[in-house]
């Protein structure tokens, strides 16, 4: 068993939506309208430069100023804050650092340490004192055992909590809890079940009290379910096609609201169009959003424009440069 770092595939290219040997790309998201077959930009709503390794993993992010006003501005001038990834063999995440446009402020810090497995057996986080946060900072140290994974939380001040996985004979995790350092339940206790096609998680807080996830043979999540002193909550349904993309989901709750989406892709698989429809007993609404493309020659979109009801509302550009 390995712990799985989640950063480590938010900073991939197909989760930035790209594919590849994409060496930069530069991101601009724009309110816009449509007036007389004019385009007419009316804010700027991110802007940031992205930079990735060859082997497909982002390696520093600059963030710059929005709104209309900023934007002439020279990018060197509008630097807001700055991010950068090390890593081992350019595909394991050892570090990521946050800091101020001058790069003499921390605002975020991620450091990661593995063992010869390539396993990680430490994290480190600190979050700076920024926007009205107070400076945190917690480490996770892991240690890999036959019947499981044991991790050990060192929070701010040297509270020390453990966490400990216990794994059934195929490896497969089947249940979790957290303890302080005297021995008490400190969070929810977790339980694996597992059948031929499918694994249910389960996340307990007190008697009757509980979050239950199904997922399918293939990991994906098809269902959560609430419960609140024994009785529905919340449960959410999900659909996906052949490639695991979200075609459907439904949504309902304890007062009689249910809700639903509908998802259509391209050939690119990037998602053009998302029917929603929500319903109570005396009403129901009905809005739909779509997305048009413009591709470059590698199949990587370089314009997206959202329509809500027809109507343009934003627009999305893209400069991408490739290392060959």
């Amino acid at each position: 068993m390995q712990h799985e770092i989640f950063e480590e595939k938010e900073l991939a290219l197909k989760e930035n939506n790209l594919r590849g040997a994409v060496k930069s790309c530069f991101h601009q998201d724009w309110l816009a309208r449509e007036k007389k077959g004019e385009l007419i930009y009316r804010d700027c709503l991110d802007r940031h430069l992205s930079l990735f390794n060859p082997q497909g993993y982002l390696v520093a992010k600059t963030y710059y100023s929005i709104g209309k006003k900023s934007v002439p501005k020279p990018l060197n001038e509008s630097i807001t804050f700055k991010v950068s990834c090390e890593y081992l063999d350019g595909t394991h995440i050892t570090r990521k650092i946050t800091t101020n446009k001058n790069g003499n402020k921390v605002i975020y810090l991620n450091e990661y340490e593995y063992d010869d497995e390539k396993r990680v057996i430490r994290e480190y986080h600190f979050m700076g004192e920024h926007d009205g946060y107070s400076q945190r900072e917690f480490e996770y140290r892991y240690e890999y055992l036959v019947t499981g994974c044991k991790r050990t939380i060192i929070r701010q001040g040297g509270t020390i909590e453990t966490e400990t996985s216990l794994l059934d004979h195929k490896g497969r995790e089947i249940a979790k809890s957290t303890l302080a350092e005297n021995g008490e339940q400190v969070w929810e206790k977790s339980e694996w079940d597992y059948d031929d096609v499918a694994l249910t998680e389960k996340l307990y807080w007190s008697e009757g009290n509980f979050l239950r996830k199904t997922y399918d043979e293939q990991g994906r999540l098809v269902e959560t379910l609430s419960m609140r002193e024994g009785k529905l909550y919340e449960r959410q349904c999900y659909e996906y096609n052949t490639e695991s993309l979200l075609v459907k989901d439904i949504y309902e709750n304890e007062d009689g609201f249910c809700a639903s989406g509908e998802y259509f892709y391209d050939e690119y698989q990037n998602l053009i169009r998302v029917k929603h429809t929500k319903q109570r007993a005396e009403f129901t609404e009905q809005d739909e959003r779509t997305m048009v493309y413009e591709y470059d020659k590698r199949g990587n979109w370089l314009t997206k424009k959202f329509y809500e009801n027809k109507k343009l509302q934003e627009m999305i550009k893209r400069e991408i440069e490739y290392f060959e």
